[in-house]
């Protein structure tokens, strides 16, 4: 089972990304 050992690795990557987007659109929004 190699998915198990990389399973947490992806989940904390898709939580910076989320978290990235979140402050990208907010800092869009106050440029506007």
């Amino acid at each position: 089972m190699m998915f198990s050992s990389h399973l947490p690795y992806l989940i904390f990557i898709s939580f910076c990304l989320s978290l990235g987007i979140q402050l990208y659109e907010a800092e869009q929004l106050m440029i506007m």
